[in-house]
């Protein structure tokens, strides 16, 4: 029987025999037998490590996910703090029109000035998502958005608003503060 030999071109690795010594085919076959198991191990191990990487992977990504709903959560909070406070703020404007003093007219530059001002405030609160709950006399009251504090005499219909005595609010859609209704008719 003639002796296979197989040549390699560089020197074996560590831990690999020298296949261009091997001379008998039964000790050529063994060793291509556990080289193929080692081929084997050697990629269910990789597919174990490419798995890891992976779960490692759609965790950061699931970590880094939360991390922006949270920031973004932090800011929604923080700039419905600063809306909740800015309320009694723009409650008082309202008042302040509601009852200009009398010695000034429509037409005072003084009275046009605070008009303005409010205005602005409003507007730059309604760009941010700040929307006024203002119900009309004779709407159906909606207990989500109305605060019933007091009961107008009449027909005894308590489903209507008869007046609003402060408006509500609401800040990208959640309502921050109930409108203060008078309920009946």
């Amino acid at each position: 029987m003639e002796s296979a030999k197989v040549e390699q071109s560089e020197g074996p690795e560590e831990g690999l025999p020298d296949l261009g010594t091997i001379e008998d085919p039964l000790e050529l076959r063994e060793t291509a037998s556990w080289l193929r198991e080692e081929l084997v191990a050697t990629r269910i191990e990789n597919t174990e490590h490419l798995d890891h990487l992976l779960r490692i992977k759609a965790e950061f990504d699931n970590y880094r996910k939360r991390m922006l709903r949270e920031q973004s959560d932090v800011v929604a909070r923080a700039a419905r703090s600063l809306v909740e406070s800015l309320l009694p703020v723009l409650d008082s404007f309202d008042l302040a029109m509601g009852h200009p003093p009398e010695e000034l007219d429509d037409d005072d530059t003084f009275l046009q000035g605070v008009k303005a001002v409010r205005t602005q405030i409003f507007d730059i609160l309604d760009k941010e998502g700040l929307e006024r709950i203002e119900p009309e006399s004779g709407a159906d009251f909606d207990p989500t958005v109305h605060e019933p504090v007091s009961h107008a005499p009449g027909d005894g219909d308590t489903q209507k608003v008869a007046g609003v005595l402060r408006p509500g609010y609401r800040f990208k859609g959640r309502l921050v503060r109930p409108a203060m209704v008078e309920v009946g008719g």
